[in-house]
């Protein structure tokens, strides 16, 4: 992210093993800047909450942005709502 850049706000709502990594809390919002993605998406999350990293690097887990299914390099703008979908199980 480019250092002077104009700052925005998203909102990522957490579900599953991230829900209950997070405390239980729901949602996390956090401050990016620049062009960012959903990649820096992640790596802010990570940031503000450790003990989200294996989760967010799990390969089996899904992002989404505005309710679409979304790629690591897809960008990210003010207000986007985006979503972390850990893997489940059960039957």
């Amino acid at each position: 992210m480019a250092a002077g850049a104009a700052t925005f706000s998203v909102t990522v709502q957490l579900f599953a093993a991230a829900k209950d990594l997070a405390g239980g809390s729901a949602q996390v919002s956090l401050e990016l800047s620049g062009e960012a993605t959903v990649a820096d998406v992640r790596e802010a999350l990570t940031a503000a909450v450790p003990a989200l990293a294996a989760v967010l690097q799990a390969p089996s887990t899904a992002f989404a942005r505005n309710e679409e299914f979304a790629d690591l390099t897809d960008r990210v703008y003010g207000g986007d709502e985006l979503a972390i979908l850990p893997a489940v199980s059960g039957g």
